[in-house]
Formats: C-alpha cells, structure tokens, sequence
C-alpha cells in the first residue's frame, strides 16, 4: 500500500518561502561575512571562487580577505603544471596585490623566468607588505640549476627597496655558490646595498654555505636578526654574542661533522651566562648527527629549546641522558633520539628508558618526545604517566609487550595490575596512552625521516 500525504499550501506562504530562500542565497551575504570567509581560503580557492561566484568581486578589494598568502607546495606539483601554476599566481598579485601584507613564497625548483617575475610583482603591486619570506625547498639531489643568481638576487632587493613598510623579512635556505661574485650571492648583495638590518629570520642550510670557507662573520651585519638557523661549524662565541647584542632571540645550529678542538672551546657555560645577561628568554635548538656526543658536548647554562640527536657514530648512555635531564630541566621543549638510517638496528643503552621516563618527569616544560630504540610498552606507559606530553612518538616496530622494570615499593598492587594488562598489546597501550594524554594516540608505522623535520624546522 502506498501513502500518499498531499500538502495544501497557501500562495501567501508559497511566497514567504520564497523570500526566505532568497535572503539565504549565497550571494545576499553581508561583504563583511564574506570578506571573513575568503580570508580562510588559499589564494587558488580565492581565484576559483571568484569565477563561481562573480558577484563576490568587490569582496576580494579588501585587505581583510588577504591576511596571509602562502605560495608552495611546488615539489608537490607535476612540473609539467609548476608553470601554469607561478603564472596564476603572478595573475593574482597583480590584481590583488595592494591588499596584501603577508606574502610567504617557497619555491620547490629552479627560480625561472616566472619565478622572477612574481618577484618583481611583489615589489610593484604589494607596496602595503609588512611580511616578506622566501625560501627554497631542496630535493635529495641538489644542483646548479637551483643556485640563487643574479637575477633572483636584484628580485628580493627590490622587494626590500620598495616596500617601505616591512617590518619582518625571512630569507630561507638559499642556494648560493661562494665561489661565484657577490652579485651571485643574496647574502653579500643585501649587505652592499645596506639592506641587511630589513632581514630578521635568516636559515642558511649546507646549501646556502657551498664553498664558504671560515667564520660567518658576515652575519655580524644583520643587526636586526631575531632569528638564525645555520652550521654550527661555521659559528663563533663573537659572532652569536654581536648578534644578542643586537636583535637576536633563537638560533638553531646544526652540526654533521666533527669540529676542530681550538673550536670545541666556543660557546661553553661562561658564554651562555654572557648571552643569558643580555638576553634572558635566549633560546637555541640543537641538531647533532653523524658525529660523536659527550657531556661536554651539553654545557650548562645553555638555554636549549629542542634536542635532536640522529646517527650519531655512539650510544647516548644513561649518563648523558641524565646530564641532559640535570643541566635543562627548566628549559627543555622537545626532544628526538633517533636512527633514521633503516640499515642500522643498534639497540642503544639499555638503562635509557628509565632515564627517559626521568627526563618526562623533571624536564617540566617538556612537550614533545621522540624516541626510535626498543622500548617496552611498560616504558612507554610510564613515559606518558610522567608527563601529559602534547607529541609522543613512538615505531610500532621497536616496541615489545612485556612488562620489565623492577616493581618501585611504591607502586600498588593494582597499579602493577594495570601497566601489565594495559601494556599486553597494541590496542590495549594505545587505549590507555590516549587516555592519559587526552587525545587519540597511535604508534607509528611511517619510516621516520629526519630530513622532513629538518624541513619543517627551516620553513
């Protein structure tokens, strides 16, 4: 049997409906609700919008509706599309451009003929900006191609000479070949032509320091950098202490091979108390690979945010795990002991999950914890006990279900009972880490590449 249910609707009701349809049209929103909305969206939804919805084109005429353009994504793209993809863009600044104060542009290969342009545009079009950041991101295999030349140079230069109100500048990963003249190297260029107190981040990666040979001095002329990322090798106790003096507040070294000995002597405890005087909320991120670490190598006083140790040729023991825990207890943020080299399975020291589980305990401003070494789902239960930690990033592979830490007198009976059924197995660990940390929490299966975060870092 069919029911059939017929509605008597009145033509004065019919009408009322249609109003209210009409009033809810996209197209009748209020500008400043829309101008709202487009300041969410990526500069190509902005572009695809305005050919869906035409009768929005004066809300794109508002510096609200381009808060922060970011440019990127390019070795995402097919190349056979990267061109098509700079012209758009090229499209929209010289058409939205005066509206804009943030413009972020990464680019993932060569900087041709369009990728100066946009450049260019920027000078022209965006005489408004207050932030400017460019960087490079770099593939695996680097070559000429990708060095900033002259060209590229005179480009960001004229960013810097006409646009009058920037009041932050980031120049990120560079590709600069020191043999080459100045009017090659971004870095010289920007310091002849007295632009470089504009520059406030600078992130110079091995790639930005082919064939620099010595000290960085060149950087003493940067006087309003508040932040620097580059090669510990190449960094003196005077040059990061001329920087503080000045502007400076983070800096990131990276290390990948040993350093002479006369060098070793650079930026020990006394330093880091003279930096400290001048600037007390200091703070430094440290990546060490390929190379040997020792107590020594963790001076006390030093304000380290963020520790990444990564093939290093030894074991981290317990005993410098605990010199870490002792000297940046206050400081500490974030911490990743790791081997991102799958053909190495070393085990690591033995007693260093009891010394991890102190590090979560004390470190108190620790908010991220990284670990690639076997790990017990007990350690791992106790890990997320001690601290309510916001990243913990554990390999599937490396854990075993067992319980194996000697009971504490302290602990009861029923909280022995615990860490043994919650750690018998993955679902079982990741219920109750989840459960303790406030979120969903999963171990991970993805190969942990080091290069990534580096990436991220810089970016």
């Amino acid at each position: 049997m069919r029911l059939r249910i017929e509605m008597d609707v009145k033509p004065s009701e019919m009408a009322a409906t249609d109003r209210l349809t009409e009033c809810l049209a996209i197209t009748n929103l209020p500008s400043v609700v829309v101008t709202h909305m487009l300041s969410f969206l990526s500069w190509e939804d902005k572009l695809n919008v305005i050919i869906a919805i035409p009768q929005w084109c004066s809300c794109f005429r508002a510096v609200a509706a381009w808060k922060c353009v970011e440019y990127g994504n390019e070795m995402d793209e097919n190349m056979y599309f990267l061109k098509e993809k700079r012209t758009k863009f090229l499209f929209c600044i010289k058409q939205y451009g005066k509206y804009m104060r943030s413009i972020k542009l990464i680019f993932g290969s060569k900087l041709s003929h369009m990728a100066i342009k946009i450049m260019h545009a920027v000078s022209e079009f965006c005489s408004h900006l207050t932030y400017f950041h460019i960087g490079q991101e770099v593939p695996l295999q680097v070559d000429e191609s990708l060095v900033w030349r002259k060209s590229v140079v005179n480009g960001i230069c004229s960013i810097l000479q006409n646009c009058n109100q920037l009041n932050s500048v980031s120049i990120c990963q560079p590709v600069i070949d020191w043999t080459e003249s100045p009017d090659n190297n971004i870095i010289l260029n920007i310091i002849q032509q007295g632009l470089a107190h504009k520059i406030t981040n600078l992130e110079l990666n091995a790639e930005s320091l082919w064939e620099h040979e010595g000290y960085q001095d060149f950087l003493k002329n940067f006087t309003h950098l508040k932040r620097l990322v580059t090669r510990r090798e190449n960094i003196t106790d005077e040059i990061l202490l001329v920087l503080a003096q000045h502007k400076l507040e983070e800096v990131t070294l990276v290390q990948e091979e040993e350093i002479p000995l006369q060098q070793q002597e650079h930026l020990k405890e006394g330093f880091w108390t003279k930096v400290l005087n001048i600037c007390p909320t200091f703070q430094i991120d440290m990546i060490l690979r390929y190379i040997m670490v020792i107590k020594d190598s963790f001076p006390a006083m030093m304000p380290l945010r963020k520790l990444i140790l990564d093939d290093l040729v030894n074991i981290v023991t317990k005993g410098v795990l605990e010199h870490l825990t002792e000297n940046y207890k206050d400081c500490l943020e974030h911490f990743t002991y790791t081997n991102s080299l799958l053909e190495n399975y070393e085990t690591g020291d033995r007693r260093l999950p009891s010394s991890l589980v102190n590090m979560a305990m004390k470190c108190t401003k620790l908010r991220s914890l990284q670990y690639g070494f076997p790990l017990s789902s007990t350690s791992i239960l106790l890990l997320a006990r001690a601290r309510k930690l916001e990243k913990l990033l554990i390999q599937a592979v490396e854990v075993s279900y067992e319980y194996d830490w000697q009971t504490d007198p302290n602990w009861s009976s029923e909280f022995v009972a615990w860490l043994k059924a919650s750690g018998k197995n993955e679902r079982t660990l990741e219920l109750a880490v989840s459960e303790i940390l406030g979120f969903k929490w999963k171990l991970s299966y993805d190969p942990f590449t080091l290069d990534e975060q580096l990436n991220t870092m810089y970016m």
